[in-house]
């Protein structure tokens, strides 16, 4: 079935998931898991804001493959 010829591209897909889960946690330790410092500017809750909605979107989107696509797909 189709799933079969998926398997190494969607294997390749998870393992760099694994890659973007690591860069996502050594983000959320050095921003104090986008805890804003104190007194911080404009520009730096700014950063934030935006760090945290692109991980946000990423953690859904690796949850969406992995957890919903990637079975579908390999059970075909």
């Amino acid at each position: 079935g189709v799933g079969r010829g998926a398997a190494m591209p969607i294997s390749v897909m998870m393992h760099e998931h694994e890659d973007h889960d690591q860069a996502i946690a050594r983000l959320e330790e050095l921003t104090n898991n986008f805890e804003l410092p104190e007194g911080a500017c404009g520009s730096w809750t700014r950063l934030y804001a935006l760090a945290k909605e692109m991980v946000d979107d990423l953690k859904d989107h690796i949850h969406l493959e992995n957890e919903i696509l990637f079975p579908r797909v390999l059970a075909s």
